[in-house]
Order: structure tokens, then C-alpha cells, then sequence
């Protein structure tokens, strides 16, 4: 058995703190103390026997902690008889893990293995924190599964078809952590990871990566006869569906992912039948109207805008700086007979749009913005939940390119999310009615915004049954939502794009235009619905008045209920088109969700 023997050395004061970490400043074990230092030791040497004396070296960097999981799909069950995990859950295998500290810096990246386990090391800790029974603090960080990383481009080993799960793990000094870190599918049969669904386009393919115009990095342009420059999507790796398992041996059923080209080709002027490149004359069209073809190659083309274009069917209010534009899809029909999936959204004519500047978020530019705007979105990943509170077009170049990152992770990312939810509704940041607008809300970019001119705190609208203010919890009344679900969305909360519109006519002196207490989530008597004709600038939000959009996004890592585009109410005439919607998770819907 060892022996403990006790210090001898210089006699000493413990100091009121930790002084090996002093500005943390962590009361010290024995503060105040006398007590000797442990450079010395008294041993009782007995004969024919030795002693033991450790002498323990302290420094600011304390032992690595360990980690090792596993990655499960909780929804699909493995029959493989040798697999680790036969009779229980469905490990997906090759999924990237992120580890981030609380601010969401990444800290490490490691992989999952065929089987779903993934391994390593970490730093730990930082503080001794003796009241805690292990006698240190652990560190907390995000650790994310299947994290697409934060560039545009995503992880190779990213895995569209299962959800992004993030949780807050510890990691002790010299322990090893045991991690249970489950993810769910979200797109069809994602199941087994085998023959998954081929949710790309098929090989050869037209598809772009950007669209802009001379004037502004975005499809716009000022008038018909001016150039546009299309930019090819080029060779991109996809999930290979007829990938097998880690058990395969032979191509292409061992091959997890594929490479397919999403070029234009060879311009083909005469098409021969029974060709495979030129069997079909190549062309671009706006709006169905052909457009003047200059140049074309296989990443690039350049056409010249025609000038019979329709109408937009929206058009944005003179109020506002508006002026006629005519808009129609861009659709690209190359050599090989293929015609393009999605694309953009041309306009012409109209508002110059506003160009996100360098650092800027897509939310500061809708708040900014006036009704009917348009915004472009340039090349980029945007780490944020939008709030779509006007009638504005969301612009992007291109949905490859245009990315919305809607995760939200660091911790915290919702808060002012729904603090903005909440004046929107008319609520102070504490849940009650306003009584002057935007009191705490700290919006000074929204002057000229009201719900109009008999309640102009209200600045969107709830749909009836939804209860924004009260004690029944039988209605989602305001007590319950704020404590549970913390925001007025609720259960819808955290779309990657929610879009929030004013929708109603309250009556001037109405005494309860919240329906609280036992008319709690009604209008009051003699409401009546907006329409075309309330368009005199008194409801700036009324989405009849102005035209509204969301085209070539990229929109994904919604988790929170919204899913990819939640449409609450009100959003009259909205075009929603030319984005690629995935892996988001949904109560009703990982896509798209119009009403309640």
C-alpha cells in the first residue's frame, strides 16, 4: 500500500484565489490558511524497505480529455448480420463531426467510421472547481453530427439525407466521454444508406451557378438589349445511389459518391438525329421569350435580353421608388436535348435592387429595405434565420451559390429572433402589449413601418385561433408560448425564412385588439380582411400591395420546426421558386409551409 507523506516545505498563506488560474478568480481550497508547500517531504525510511514520494508538477494545461461515439438513425433498424450493429439501430457511416466552443468556432473535425463510431482527443478545462464532486469544471462545447462545415461548399462527406444534430457535451480532464449522438433522415428512404433515392440531376444536365447582369451582381438588368452572363454549375460530387454498403467491392457499388458534369456542352446550331450532344437546337429563354444568344461555351453564356418580356405580375408601388419591370424564368435547352431544372428569376427593368454589401446580413438589408425591394443575395454562406417581415424579393444569384445556413447553433442564436417575433406582433420583449411602437425593441431602422393607422404597433398580423395574449394555455395563449416555446411561432418556430405579413383591418377603438382574456385569439368585432385597395401606403406590410419573393436560394440545417420556408399567414401573391430546399426538419414540414 502507498503512503502519503506530508509536506514539509516553506510555511505559507493560501491565497483567496486559485493562483495558478488568478484571473479567474475561483475562491482557493484552505483560503486563508496556513499550510506548507509540497516542494519537500518528510519519509519515514523503515529498515530494508523503500519509500515512495511523488512529487505532482502543476500547470496551466491540464490532461486531454477523450471522446468516443456513435452516430445512430434512430428510425431505420440494421439487418446486416455482420455489422457491429445488427439488431439495433442504423449507423450511417462516413459523417463528419465538428466540435465547437460556445461561440461556435470550430475546435476539431473528425469522421465517423463504417459503422458510425468516431474517436479523438480535445482540450478540457480551464478551471478547478472544488464544490463540483470530480473536483474540476468540464468543457462544454457543440458537437455537431453530419456538419456541412462553414463554407459555401459543404464537407465532401456531408450527407444531405440525414439531419444536422448538434449537443452540449462535456469533455473532464483524463476521462473519456461516451457520446450517444443520434440523427434522423430527412428526405425519403434515407433508411439504410444504401440505393438512397437519386435526388441530383442526371448527368449532363444544364444547370448555373451564378446569373448577373453589367450592372449589378445579380439577374437583373436596367432595359432589354443589355447582356446577361450565365455561369455553369461544372462538375459537382454527388451521393451515389447504387452505393451498396462498406461490404462492396466493385464500381460502382462501393463508391459512396460520384462525379457528374453540369456544363452547357457545345452550342448545337444543326441537330442530328440519333446524336447524343447535338440532337436539339440550343437555346435560352426568358419568360418563354427567346433571347439572343453572343456567346457559349461549356461553363459559360452570354445572351442578349429580348425586349418582349411580360410583365411582372406584381408590380413595386410608385410610393416606394417603383417603376414597370417584366421578370420571367431563365431556361437553358442544351445540345443533348436536357433543359434546366432550376435557375433564377430575371427582372428587368424597375428599382435598382440593393446589393448585400461585404459582411452585411440578409436580415439587416429586409429591415432596411422598402416594400416591394429587391435584394440580391451574392455568392455566400448566411448563418442566420430570416425574418421576412415586408413584402421584399429575395434575390439570389443562384440556388448553388446563394446559401442560407439556418442552424442554430451557437446557443443563443434564436434569442433575438424571437425578440424581433414578438415586436412584430406588438408585444414588448416581456410578452405585453405595446402601448407606443417598438418600445425596447431597439429597431431604429423601422421608421415608416406600422400596422397602420389604428394600431400601428401591430405590424403583423396573427391568423384567427392563433393566441398571442392571455392565460389559456387551451389556446397557445401568450403566458404558455412565452415559457414554453419561448416565441409566438411556437412549435413553427426557426425556418430558414418565415414570413410574417399583415393581413387584417381591426376598428379604430376596438378595446381589446389583442383578444385576451374571455375573447382570447378572436378579432374583434367589425375586423375585416385587407385587400388590394388598402394600398395607399397606410398598411406598408399588406404583401397585396408590393411583390414578394424568394428565388435562387439554397435554403438548409433548419431544425427548430419551421423547416425550409415557413409562410404564417397573410403572404398574398408571394413567388416562391428556383430553390433547392434540403435537409431541414419540420413539425409538419422539412420543405415548404404555407399556413397553419
Amino acid at each position: 500500500m502507498e503512503s502519503f507523506w506530508p509536506c514539509v516545505g516553506e510555511e505559507r498563506t493560501v491565497p483567496d484565489y486559485i493562483s495558478l488560474f488568478p484571473g479567474s478568480a475561483e475562491i482557493a481550497p484552505f483560503a486563508g490558511a496556513k499550510r506548507n508547500l509540497c516542494d519537500r517531504k518528510e519519509v519515514t525510511l523503515e529498515e530494508q524497505s523503500s519509500a515512495l514520494a511523488k512529487f505532482y508538477l502543476f500547470t496551466p494545461t491540464h490532461i486531454a480529455a477523450h471522446y468516443t461515439g456513435l452516430i445512430t438513425d434512430d428510425f431505420t433498424a440494421e439487418f446486416d448480420p455482420f455489422s457491429p450493429q445488427f439488431g439495433e439501430k442504423f449507423a450511417p457511416a462516413y459523417l463528419p463531426v465538428s466540435l465547437k466552443d460556445w461561440t461556435g468556432n470550430e475546435i476539431a473535425r473528425t469522421y465517423s467510421d463504417e459503422f458510425g463510431a468516431y474517436n479523438g482527443l480535445s482540450y478540457s478545462t480551464w478551471e478547478v472547481n472544488p464544490p463540483n464532486p470530480t473536483g474540476y469544471g468540464p468543457t462544454m462545447m457543440v458537437t455537431c453530427m453530419n456538419d456541412r462545415g462553414s463554407d459555401a461548399a459543404p464537407d465532401p462527406f456531408y450527407q444531405p439525407g440525414y439531419s444536422q444534430f448538434c449537443y452540449e457535451l462535456p469533455f473532464m480532464p483524463g476521462q473519456t466521454g461516451y457520446f450517444d449522438t443520434p440523427v434522423v433522415p430527412t428526405s425519403a428512404f434515407a433508411g439504410a444508406g444504401y440505393n438512397n433515392p437519386d435526388c441530383a440531376y442526371p448527368d449532363t444536365t444544364p444547370a448555373i451557378s451564378s446569373v448577373t447582369g453589367p450592372d449589378v451582381a445579380g439577374p437583373w438588368v436596367q432595359a432589354a438589349g443589355q447582356t446577361l452572363t450565365i455561369n455553369a454549375l461544372g462538375d459537382q460530387v454527388v451521393a451515389n445511389n447504387a452505393y451498396s454498403g462498406p461490404a462492396a467491392s466493385t464500381t460502382p457499388f462501393n463508391q459512396k459518391s460520384v462525379t457528374r458534369h453540369y456544363g452547357f456542352g457545345a452550342q448545337c446550331t444543326s441537330p442530328t438525329a440519333g446524336s447524343t450532344d447535338c440532337n436539339t437546337m440550343s437555346s435560352v429563354t426568358i419568360g418563354s421569350v427567346p433571347a439572343i444568344i453572343t456567346s457559349w461555351s461549356d461553363g459559360l453564356i452570354q445572351v442578349t435580353v429580348p425586349t418582349a418580356v411580360p410583365n411582372c405580375a406584381v408590380q413595386q408601388n410608385a410610393q416606394y421608388g417603383g417603376s414597370p419591370a417584366q421578370c420571367g424564368e431563365l431556361t437553358i435547352i442544351a445540345g443533348n436535348g436536357k433543359q434546366s431544372v432550376d435557375t433564377v428569376t430575371v427582372t428587368i427593368g424597375g428599382k435598382k435592387p440593393t446589393v448585400l454589401a461585404t459582411g452585411q446580413t440578409i436580415q439587416n438589408a429586409i429591415d432596411t429595405a422598402k416594400p416591394g425591394d429587391m435584394i440580391i443575395v451574392p455568392p455566400g454562406l448566411y448563418n442566420e434565420l430570416v425574418l421576412m417581415w415586408k413584402p421584399v424579393r429575395l434575390q439570389g444569384v443562384g440556388a448553388a451559390s446563394s446559401i442560407i445556413n439556418a442552424n442554430t447553433q451557437p446557443s443563443g442564436k434564436l434569442d433575438p429572433w424571437r425578440k424581433q417575433v414578438g415586436c412584430l406582433f406588438g408585444l414588448t420583449p416581456d410578452g405585453r402589449p405595446s402601448s407606443a411602437p417598438y418600445p425596447g425593441c431597439d429597431h431604429s431602422d423601422w421608421p415608416g413601418f406600422s400596422g397602420g393607422p389604428e394600431f400601428p404597433t401591430m405590424i403583423v398580423d396573427r391568423v384567427p385561433m392563433e393566441g398571442i395574449l392571455g392565460w389559456d394555455t387551451s389556446v397557445n395563449g401568450n403566458l404558455a408560448e412565452q415559457l414554453i416555446e419561448p416565441s409566438l411561432m411556437g412549435a413553427y418556430e426557426g425556418a430558414a425564412i418565415t414570413v410574417l405579413a399583415k393581413g387584417v383591418k381591426i376598428p379604430a377603438g376596438s378595446a381589446d385588439p389583442y383578444g385576451k382574456g374571455d375573447t382570447e385569439s378572436a378579432f374583434p368585432a367589425g375586423t375585416t380582411l385587407l385587400t388590394s385597395a388598402d394600398c395607399s401606403g397606410s398598411y406598408p406590410t399588406n404583401f397585396y400591395c408590393n411583390p414578394s419573393s424568394i428565388d435562387g436560394l439554397t435554403l438548409t440545417n433548419s431544425s427548430q420546426g419551421g423547416g425550409g420556408i415557413f409562410v404564417h399567414a397573410w403572404g398574398h401573391k408571394i413567388q416562391i421558386a428556383n430553390n433547392r430546399i434540403h435537409n431541414n426538419t419540420g413539425t409538419l414540414s422539412g420543405g415548404i409551409t404555407v399556413g397553419q
